[in-house]
């Protein structure tokens, strides 16, 4: 499975959450089956560090087709870490082998100016 592209946007020193639907394909045909699967999400840092973002599997029977999305936080105290504007992150599911499949990563692009709601 290739991992899809998605631009996390943050306010630095600003706490933030994302829902996302993950697919097996392109075509977004096939969910990404979750059950027996722990979300793992986290911002690459200089030096090879790395920020883990709090992920759960949340249910919301309106917007996704199966019921279940991948919720993502990220911490106040954790977006205050983000010194810089730019960033990669990655979000993959863990399933019960222990096998990582990634399913998204992109660039993580951080501004100091919240006169924007995210």
């Amino acid at each position: 499975m290739n991992p899809g592209n998605f631009t996390l946007t943050l306010f630095r020193g600003r706490a933030r959450k994302w829902r996302a639907r993950l697919w097996q394909d392109r075509e977004k045909t096939q969910l990404v089956p979750l059950d027996g699967c722990t979300p793992v999400a986290g911002i690459s840092l200089a030096g090879g560090e790395r920020i883990e973002l709090a992920c759960s599997v949340v249910e919301d029977e309106e917007n996704a087709p199966d019921g279940r999305l991948v919720e993502i936080t990220i911490s106040a105290e954790q977006a205050a870490l983000l010194t810089g504007t730019y960033y990669s992150w990655t979000l993959g599911v863990e399933d019960s082998a222990g096998d990582w499949n990634p399913c998204l990563k992109g660039p993580v692009q951080v501004t100091t100016d919240d006169s924007l709601e995210p």
